[in-house]
């Protein structure tokens, strides 16, 4: 059964003394997620679930302490569970209690830690500088120059499949939306593959199939043909093939087959297959 502990007001101080602050916690959102502008938010009644790490940092600059600021307004609460293994974390500037309520799980054993100012400062590392940083691992102090304050960070919840590594290619991300037609370079386990947005599959930027013609009706009421407007012929290449089999239709008019077939009015060009 777990037992819980409510904080108010007179409360606060006895929440940076019990809590010590850990080296190093992987930050996921959990069922609070808070959400708010410039450092700022309002709690709601929610619960930061056991094991995981709610997480909140804000500064005007990366050298300065989170200032972002959770309050509590009256009827908000919010529950900080506890587990005997891994340690919940809720990560913010400061806390303002305005009528509402913090409760900790007081389950014997049940690890939590609440992070405060100076020491909820989070640095993630990201050593090609392109946004996403190589995990979730959070630091309080900037390891080195390839660590980066939170706030600053493309992304937090998406990790880098190409940092740090050999060469930190930039270009592999997980927010990459371009199609590239040459294969990765220096990334470690990526390198010779085309899957610079990290997500495990190699998607073809033209994937269609061999040239066919459509069947069409003809306003004389003919039963004949067109191209469909662009692919490959005979066979789709891999990516970063070039070839000269791709096919763009110059005439997509409905004709009599008897007089001429789709086939007469495609033109192949030279192109290489674009892949992400």
């Amino acid at each position: 059964m777990k037992y819980l502990y409510r904080l108010g007001v007179s409360s606060f101080i006895i929440i940076l003394f019990v809590f010590s602050v850990g080296a190093r916690i992987s930050p996921t959102y959990a069922a609070c997620d808070f959400s708010g502008v410039s450092g700022a938010t309002y709690a709601s009644t929610c619960a930061v679930d056991a094991t995981s790490t709610e997480l909140y940092d804000y500064a005007t600059a990366e050298a300065n302490p989170n200032t972002w600021t959770l309050t509590l307004n009256t009827g908000a609460v919010v529950t900080v569970w506890g587990d005997a293994t891994t340690q919940t974390v809720l990560n913010v500037g400061k806390i303002v209690f305005n009528g509402g309520r913090l409760v900790l799980d007081t389950t014997a054993n049940a690890k939590k830690v609440i992070k405060f100012g100076t020491s909820a400062s989070c640095w993630l590392q990201d050593a090609d500088s392109d946004g996403y940083p190589a995990n979730r691992t959070c630091s309080p102090t900037q390891v080195d120059a390839t660590y980066h304050r939170l706030y600053n960070l493309a992304s937090t919840t998406n990790t880098d499949c190409c940092d740090p590594n050999a060469g930190n290619n930039s270009s592999v991300n997980p927010g990459q939306a371009s199609y590239f037609t040459t294969s990765i370079t220096n990334c470690s386990g990526y390198t010779g593959t085309f899957d610079y947005n990290c997500s495990g599959t190699i998607e073809k930027q033209y994937p269609e199939v061999i040239l066919a013609c459509a069947g069409c009706t003809n306003g004389s009421g003919y039963a004949s043909f067109q191209p469909t407007t662009s692919g490959w012929f005979p066979a789709v290449p891999a990516c970063g093939a070039a070839t000269d089999s791709y096919y763009t239709y110059s005439d997509g008019t409905c004709r009599d087959p008897a007089v001429a077939d789709c086939n007469t009015f495609y033109t192949l060009v030279s192109a290489t297959q674009p892949c992400l």
